[in-house]
């Protein structure tokens, strides 16, 4: 299932995006995932875009609303993960008034978690990736991996063959992209191991926040373990 590919047209013409992943986990290794897509901060841009009309989209080489396919996307991804085994609840969010888009479920341990994001990632594969790491005793993991990675790969360097101005814009997309990750625990944190990642007052909640280009070039680490206690 080619997941992101309508999510990908609908990206390259926003101005600011935030790609967020959301992840708790209990003590037993079940959780909560979401992915959120939100372009609140272009509101003016894309409410623009999707006004347009049909000629006036095709010179610019755009369908006349690329977020138009969002919400069936991510229905198809929900109806997926919903026929897996250990998926549970899994629902896609829809708000095209501040352009809000994602996916919600929950898991019965981090082993199910990575079979329904490699699900949802659109690259094939040689063995199967591993996005998250759990060990049962505390130690929680989010690896270099992304099941968003195709909307990582909007390079400028990419795009020979734009128009000057086009490019312009395609760099700024690039420049603005920012990635946030959020993992929240049952137990309190001990440590951290990313420094980078800042974590909350009452312990329970990790947040880390780049620029998707920082990731790209490899200035900032993306990976981030955290250390909880488990006893209740």
């Amino acid at each position: 299932m080619r997941f992101f590919l309508g999510i990908l047209v609908a990206c390259c013409f926003s101005s600011c995006y935030e790609i967020r992943e959301l992840v708790h986990i209990n003590i037993d290794g079940s959780g909560r995932y979401e992915l959120q897509l939100d372009f609140t901060h272009s509101k003016l841009e894309l409410s623009r875009l999707t006004a347009l009309t049909k000629e006036e989209a095709a010179l610019l080489g755009v369908s006349r609303n690329p977020f138009s396919v969002l919400d069936s996307v991510f229905k198809e991804g929900a109806a997926t993960l919903n026929s897996l085994p250990g998926i549970v609840g899994a629902v896609s969010t829809n708000d095209p008034l501040n352009f809000k888009y994602g996916i919600t479920f929950e898991f019965y341990d981090v082993d199910i978690l990575n079979s329904a994001l490699t699900h949802l990632d659109s690259r094939e594969f040689e063995s199967p990736p591993v996005y998250y790491e759990y060990n049962l005793k505390g130690k929680f993991s989010k690896s270099r991996q992304q099941v968003f990675a195709h909307l990582m790969e909007v390079f400028p360097s990419q795009q020979e063959d734009l128009p000057d101005e086009v490019r312009q814009y395609f760099e700024q997309l690039y420049n603005s992209m920012t990635y946030k990750l959020i993992l929240s625990t049952e137990g309190k944190i001990k440590r951290s191991v990313n420094d980078n990642a800042i974590v909350s007052v009452d312990r329970k909640q990790l947040l880390f926040t780049a620029f998707v280009r920082e990731l790209q070039e490899e200035e900032v680490d993306w990976e981030n373990t955290v250390k909880f206690k488990t006893k209740r």
